[in-house]
């Protein structure tokens, strides 16, 4: 699902962005872009499930047989789902790049030239949409181990397990811990592409007539905002989650 809606995005990008050449935007550019997300995901996945998660917090005999082998495939489902997304990062600050260059050699200004502005317009919601996936990618994986920890800890043997010990059998602090390093792979790829384009928008916003000022400066305060949410949202989906345990309970 999450493949062909990024190849659907390279292609409106292709078909509209005339000022670079269209083979920049190809599918083997993408793949290549996500070679850097491949090994730095990796990385952390590894640090993380391997070194610091250094035992099963499910065992196989405790719910189904090859449970934890099953979790493995739908783990990296997501996690490639994300690369791919990751790639579209750095595909569009490539292509950025060679806007730049290409309006520098025809003597183009964003600030005043509308049809650059429009390109880069396309690029900038075609990130902020790439953004968006990998947020909710990354959230629903989250989510769902929070969901799966829930259902765990409310079967009639767990339930007697934390009557007699007072606690969970298993822990939520995993599923915070999950978030927290969703939150930093997130950022640790959409910062310094988010800010490139921050650059390129300030040349347009500063060209904006006096009477719209307050209405983009609310804009932006409002953009702000829901950036920060979206990109925290791996964690803040962990709070909510417990939170909602916490009701069941």
């Amino acid at each position: 699902m999450i493949l062909p809606l990024l190849l659907g995005l390279i292609d409106a990008v292709r078909n509209r962005v005339k000022i670079i050449p269209g083979h920049l935007l190809s599918v083997s550019n993408w793949m290549i872009s996500c070679i850097l997300p491949f090994l730095f995901t990796t990385l952390f996945v590894i640090l993380f499930y391997v070194f610091l998660i250094d035992n099963h917090i499910i065992k196989d005999h405790q719910l189904l047989k090859q449970f934890n082998l099953r979790m493995r495939i739908y783990g990296i489902v997501g996690y490639l789902a994300a690369i791919g997304c990751f790639g579209m990062y750095l595909l569009m600050s490539m292509v950025l790049d060679q806007l730049d260059k290409k309006a520098e050699e025809e003597n183009r200004r964003l600030a005043t030239d509308t049809l650059l502005q429009d390109e880069f317009s396309l690029l900038k919601t075609t990130f902020d949409n790439s953004f968006l996936i990998t947020a909710v990618v990354l959230s629903v994986f989250v989510l769902w181990v929070g969901i799966m920890f829930t259902a765990v800890n409310h079967t009639e043997a767990m339930s007697f397990y934390k009557i007699y010990s007072g606690k969970d059998f298993l822990s939520y602090d995993f599923v915070f811990l999950v978030g927290a390093m969703h939150t930093m792979i997130l950022l640790l790829f959409y910062i310094p592409v988010k800010l490139r384009f921050n650059s390129k928008q300030l040349a347009v916003d500063n060209k904006i007539t006096p009477g719209t000022k307050g209405g983009k400066l609310l804009g932006n305060l409002y953009n702000g905002l829901v950036t920060v949410l979206l990109t925290a949202s791996p964690l803040l989906t962990s709070l909510l989650q417990k939170l909602v345990s916490g009701l069941i309970d």
